[in-house]
Parts: structure tokens; C-alpha cells; sequence
């Protein structure tokens, strides 16, 4: 079997974001690539504007969701207003979500063969390049929400105090950087506080800890009520109604030929609960095979065929290792895929297109390859056997 070295490792990464100062370079200077079209030119106007002005009110960047837009404001206003300097700092968002990713997958000690064929998805999808290359939010995301799980698992093994202090700083940025991230921090901590009540708590001080940080996070619960009132409508109709108005919100926007979805949920419970299953499976899979109209499209279904083997292999690995979830490792594994799910779910209430579920993935990607690397040794023996079985035929 063909051994991994670090070398190797350092090799793909270069060359990930090789590809990534190409694709910026096109994206600024030739054509807008995949993704760099509205959302990426509106992220970037807005920042130029406030850096040739400095007027925060014309495009009211202080509000919860557009940190972005005046963090990105704040660089071209002192550094370079150029939207090249703009994608070059999502590309830095990307680099250090790998040297995150490496350094979470080292602490749950994992070998260079898991390493590898982690960061060679996450430098090769090719949703991660284009996402990850362009003025958006996606790659920020991605780096907050793996920082904030990176910061929960330490906390859990070691009782880190830098890493305690950690979790409501990252919550605090994400809710920033997305309305709904608000949301999904909050939910993201509640579910650390019930994943770490459930497993080797030992002593009262633990506990004090764990919910003075669910009691900081959650004082964060009237800036998500934003999510909805952008919308025109408050929570006061409930939950479930909240939710419907958004998708009406979302349905007219996006490519109809993308859609998955043409009508919004109806304001009932039994409506809900059988949205919930359905809108998880789309958003995980769709384009199906007799949907895909284009190039992207097939794009898209590569990338979901991936990202579902790995949800499968992982879900396979866990259930195999059930009886081990006294071991640190192992019960961290689990709590970083729970992690994956519960931040996905939350997306896919509010995805009604393929397009954009493919963005809404990327925030999660380094999670999931996280939670599936301990079946990337079995990766590498098949291609490894692959590759020798050509050698064989070609003497």
C-alpha cells in the first residue's frame, strides 16, 4: 500500500490554493464564476461602498447577517479595494479551515491516510473551489463553525479554559456572519450542553461551566428573532408559520428549473412533521439522475453521491462503535457528526433549490469529513489495490 507522508499532505494543500488564486483571478478579472455572480458582486459593492464613504446607513451593513460586508469594507478601505484582495481573503478563510481540520483530525489521532483524503475533498470539491474562491460568506462559515466544534470537542477532552472562553466568541461571529446562524449557534450549544450532561460529567464545577456558557449564548436569542423579521413577519403566528412565510419568500427567487420546491409548507403540525424528512432527503440528494439538465447539475450530483457515502460510512462506523463511547475519541466523533446533522437539518428547513443547497453544504464540509475519516483507510486500500492490480496487468 502506497504510504502517505506529510509532504504529500502539504502538497495538496499548495496546490488547493493554487487553484483557488486562479479561479479569483478569473472571477475578478475575466468573468464571474461559478457562485460569483449576485450574492458575491452585492457582498463586495456594499463593502466598496462603505470603503470610499464610510456611510454604514445607505446599505444599513451594522445589522445582524452583514459582518461580512463591513469586515470585507474595513480591509479594502485600509489595504486594497479590489475584489481580487476580497476573494484572496475567502481563500484565507479556506487555508485555515484546513490547518483546523488537520489539527482537530491530529487531537482525535487520526493517521496520514485519514488526513489526506480529507483535505484532498476539501481542497478539490468542486463546490469547495468555487465557494471558497469568490467574495461570499461560505468559507467564514465554514471556519467559525469547525473552530466552534474544534473548541467544544477540546473543551470536553481536556477541560481547556482557553477553549471554554472560545465557544461563545465563534457562536457570537457566526450569528453575525448569517441571520440564521444565529439560529444554529444557539442550537449547536444546546446541543453541547445535553451531549456533554449525558457523558462523564464528573464533578459540579464541569456542570457550572457548561451551562454558564449555554446561558451566555442563549441571551442571543433576540437577535435570531431578525431571521424572521426581515421577512415581514414576527414569530408571533408560531414557528411553523414563520417557517412557511420564509419558503414563500425563497420560492420566487432562485431558478425555477433548480427547484425542488414550488409550494410552501401549510401552517399546520402534521404539514411540519412531514416536511421535515422530506425537505432533510432533498436537500441531501437532489438533483436526482433524471433531473440534472446541465454541466453544474452533474457537478452537483457528484457531489452528493460523495457526500452521502460518507454520512453512510460514517453512520456505519458509529453504530459499530456504540458499545465504545467511553473512549474520548470515539465520543467525540460522534458529537462532531451530530454536529453535521443538526446544522444541515437546519439548512434544509430553509433550502427550496439545489443552488443553494449547494452553498449551504460547504459550511458543514469540513465537519463531515471530520466525523467520516476513519473510513478513508479503507478509501485509500481500495485505490491502493486499484492501482495495483494495474501495475500487474500493464507488466
Amino acid at each position: 500500500m502506497f504510504e502517505i507522508k506529510k509532504e504529500h499532505i502539504n502538497f495538496i494543500i499548495f496546490a488547493g490554493f493554487l487553484i483557488r488564486i486562479i479561479v479569483a483571478l478569473v472571477n475578478s478579472f475575466i468573468f464571474p464564476t461559478l457562485g460569483g455572480e449576485s450574492d458575491a458582486i452585492g457582498f463586495d459593492y456594499v463593502a466598496s461602498h462603505y470603503a470610499l464613504t464610510g456611510d454604514k446607513e445607505i446599505h444599513d451593513i451594522t445589522r445582524p447577517g452583514w459582518l461580512y460586508s463591513l469586515v470585507l469594507g474595513y480591509f479594502y478601505r485600509y489595504f486594497f479595494d479590489s475584489i481580487f484582495f476580497g476573494c484572496v481573503l475567502s481563500i484565507v478563510a479556506w487555508l485555515l479551515t484546513v490547518l483546523v481540520v488537520l489539527r482537530f483530525l491530529e487531537h482525535l489521532r487520526y493517521d496520514n491516510y485519514s488526513k489526506f483524503y480529507a483535505i484532498l475533498i476539501l481542497s478539490f470539491l468542486p463546490s469547495s473551489i468555487f465557494y471558497t474562491s469568490i467574495t461570499l460568506r461560505e468559507p467564514f462559515q465554514m471556519l467559525f463553525i469547525t473552530l466552534l466544534v474544534y473548541s467544544m470537542v477540546r473543551f470536553y477532552k481536556t477541560n481547556s479554559l482557553m477553549h471554554f472562553i472560545c465557544i461563545p466568541i465563534f457562536s457570537f461571529f457566526l450569528g453575525a456572519l448569517h441571520q440564521a446562524l444565529v439560529a444554529i449557534s444557539l442550537a449547536s450549544i444546546g446541543l453541547f450542553v445535553i451531549f456533554i450532561s449525558l457523558v462523564n460529567l464528573s464533578n459540579k464545577l464541569q456542570k457550572v461551566r457548561f451551562y454558564l456558557i449555554f446561558l451566555i449564548v442563549f441571551s442571543l436569542i433576540p437577535l435570531s428573532l431578525s431571521i424572521f423579521q426581515e421577512y415581514g413577519f414576527t414569530l408571533e403566528k408560531g414557528f411553523i408559520a414563520a417557517v412557511s412565510g420564509y419558503q414563500e419568500g425563497l420560492i420566487p427567487d432562485a431558478i425555477p428549473r433548480a427547484h425542488y420546491r414550488i409550494n410552501a409548507i401549510e401552517d399546520s403540525i402534521i404539514s411540519f412533521l412531514l416536511f421535515l424528512p422530506i425537505s432533510f432527503t432533498q436537500y441531501q440528494l437532489e438533483p436526482f439522475p433524471w433531473k440534472i439538465g446541465s454541466f453544474i447539475d452533474l457537478f452537483f450530483f457528484f457531489e452528493n453521491v460523495i457526500r452521502v457515502y460518507l454520512i453512510y460510512k460514517t453512520t456505519i462506523f458509529l453504530v459499530q462503535a456504540r458499545k465504545r463511547l467511553n473512549d474520548k475519541d470515539i465520543a467525540s466523533v460522534l458529537f462532531v457528526f451530530l454536529m453535521f446533522l443538526l446544522i444541515e437539518f437546519m439548512w434544509a428547513v430553509g433550502t427550496v433549490n439545489w443552488g443553494t443547497a449547494s452553498r449551504h453544504h460547504m459550511p458543514t464540509l469540513a465537519l463531515l469529513l471530520i466525523a467520516s475519516a476513519n473510513s478513508f483507510v479503507d478509501i485509500h486500500k481500495l485505490i491502493s489495490s486499484f492501482l495495483g492490480s494495474r501495475d500487474k496487468i500493464n507488466i
